[in-house]
């Protein structure tokens, strides 16, 4: 019972205090968008206030900690991040690397209010899941993009899931047409903070563990498909030690 009631109140507190915090900066984003406009073409303004947002929303929220681990392992030019996915507190959660990039999102969240309009506003690159044809467009724009210094973020499992999935090789063939290294992210206690649309009444940890690049060198020498299992297996692991809850039953 004392749970429930701790639960409910976090609950009260959360989402009223974000609901406030996200509107204010919402409107700052679309002001910063809005001037930068008519010179801004990689929407570089939006996107650094956009970061800051969420750096200061998941440093000063108390209901987590929020850490980076393996900074050093950032490229300082264009690259492909991978990512795994647990939950739409993710999107925040890697936002705060602060880092140059543009999302690759289904087109189904274009049209949804708030998220839709970020990746509008940051012209961010959409696919339809269901078209070649389309999935053709989405890897010219990828590289449009990182041939411009512009990072890409790719979730390779392409759905969320409570425990690391299965890659899709999209991302590593992006990186290797491309030239540019491929950067495994561990994310690992959105999905533990936030169940469903509810808040858990503990301080968990989120943790961000960006793990050795794959060097374009190896993306050239040896087959993607093994490739991509290898960063697959890695994030798993990692993420299997941080939760190992999650992984009891597989």
């Amino acid at each position: 019972m004392r749970y429930k009631i701790l639960k409910l109140l976090a609950n009260l507190l959360f989402w009223p205090s974000t609901l406030v915090f996200f509107t204010f900066w919402l409107s700052l984003c679309a002001i910063v968008w809005l001037i930068a406009l008519p010179f801004d073409y990689e929407r570089r303004a939006f996107r650094i206030t956009l970061h800051t947002w969420c750096w200061l929303y998941m440093k000063t929220c108390p209901f987590w900690r929020y850490t980076i681990e393996g900074q050093e392992n950032l490229p300082k030019g264009a690259c492909v991040y991978v990512a795994n996915h647990q939950s739409l507190l993710d999107i925040s959660v890697l936002l705060g690397l602060n880092r140059r990039f543009k999302w690759v999102a289904k087109r189904e969240l274009f049209s949804r209010p708030f998220v839709g309009w970020l990746l509008f506003f940051g012209r961010d690159i959409e696919i339809d899941r269901a078209s070649m044809r389309d999935a053709s467009r989405m890897i010219a724009a990828c590289l449009h993009w990182l041939k411009r210094g512009v990072g890409i973020m790719i979730f390779p499992e392409g759905h969320r899931g409570k425990t690391v999935g299965r890659f899709k090789r999209g991302a590593f063939q992006i990186a290797q047409e491309a030239n540019v290294p491929i950067v495994p992210i561990v994310v690992s206690g959105p999905a533990q903070v936030i169940k469903g649309y509810f808040l858990e009444p503990k301080r968990n940890r989120i943790r961000v563990q960006i793990l050795p690049p794959v060097t374009p060198e190896e993306l050239h020498t040896r087959s993607l498909e093994t490739i991509a299992l290898e960063v697959e297996n890695q994030i798993r692991t990692l993420h299997r030690e941080n939760v190992p809850q999650l992984y009891a039953t597989n």
